[in-house]
Protein backbone atom coordinates (compact mmCIF):
# COMPACT_ATOMS: atom_id res chain seq x y z
CA UNK A 1 0.00 0.00 0.00
CA UNK A 2 1.39 3.56 -1.18
CA UNK A 3 0.20 5.55 1.33
CA UNK A 4 1.44 2.79 4.81
CA UNK A 5 4.32 2.82 2.49
CA UNK A 6 4.69 6.79 2.84
CA UNK A 7 3.79 6.76 6.43
CA UNK A 8 6.65 4.63 7.02
CA UNK A 9 8.93 6.44 5.32
CA UNK A 10 8.33 9.25 6.81
CA UNK A 11 8.26 7.85 10.77
CA UNK A 12 11.93 6.19 9.92
CA UNK A 13 13.04 10.27 8.74
CA UNK A 14 11.60 11.57 12.16
CA UNK A 15 8.65 13.28 10.71
CA UNK A 16 6.33 12.11 13.31
CA UNK A 17 3.68 14.84 12.35
CA UNK A 18 3.43 13.83 8.44
CA UNK A 19 3.28 10.09 9.37
CA UNK A 20 0.18 10.72 11.55
CA UNK A 21 -1.62 12.47 9.30
CA UNK A 22 -0.83 10.12 6.79
CA UNK A 23 -1.45 6.94 7.95
CA UNK A 24 -5.36 8.26 8.77
CA UNK A 25 -5.62 9.37 5.17
CA UNK A 26 -4.46 5.98 4.50
CA UNK A 27 -7.21 4.37 6.13
CA UNK A 28 -10.10 6.76 4.88
CA UNK A 29 -8.69 6.82 1.28
CA UNK A 30 -7.66 2.85 0.40
CA UNK A 31 -8.29 0.10 2.47
CA UNK A 32 -9.43 0.73 6.21
CA UNK A 33 -9.28 -3.05 6.59
CA UNK A 34 -5.47 -2.65 5.81
CA UNK A 35 -4.87 -0.32 7.76
CA UNK A 36 -6.52 -1.79 11.13
CA UNK A 37 -5.08 -5.47 10.34
CA UNK A 38 -2.04 -5.17 9.41
CA UNK A 39 0.92 -6.10 11.49
CA UNK A 40 3.26 -3.23 10.26
CA UNK A 41 0.33 -0.80 10.40
CA UNK A 42 -0.87 -1.35 13.66
CA UNK A 43 3.22 -1.60 15.01
CA UNK A 44 3.79 1.99 13.34
CA UNK A 45 0.35 3.32 14.78
CA UNK A 46 1.67 2.55 18.22
CA UNK A 47 4.94 3.92 17.57
CA UNK A 48 3.42 7.17 16.43
CA UNK A 49 0.82 7.42 19.29
CA UNK A 50 3.95 6.62 21.51
CA UNK A 51 5.69 9.58 19.84
CA UNK A 52 3.08 11.66 20.07
CA UNK A 53 3.95 13.21 23.44
CA UNK A 54 2.31 16.12 23.36
CA UNK A 55 -0.90 15.00 21.74
CA UNK A 56 -0.36 16.98 18.54
CA UNK A 57 -2.14 14.14 16.23
CA UNK A 58 -5.35 13.79 17.91
CA UNK A 59 -6.76 11.84 15.14
CA UNK A 60 -3.96 8.29 15.70
CA UNK A 61 -5.84 7.59 18.92
CA UNK A 62 -8.91 6.80 17.34
CA UNK A 63 -7.32 4.82 15.13
CA UNK A 64 -5.14 2.91 17.41
CA UNK A 65 -8.62 2.20 18.89
CA UNK A 66 -10.00 1.01 15.60
CA UNK A 67 -7.41 -1.49 15.14
CA UNK A 68 -6.75 -2.53 18.29
CA UNK A 69 -3.74 -1.21 19.65
CA UNK A 70 -3.21 -1.16 23.00
CA UNK A 71 -3.06 2.79 24.22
Amino acid sequence: MFRLDVARALAVCGRTEQAGIALPAAEEQQAPEEIRSRTVARNLIGELVRRDEYGRLPELRPLAVRSGVPL
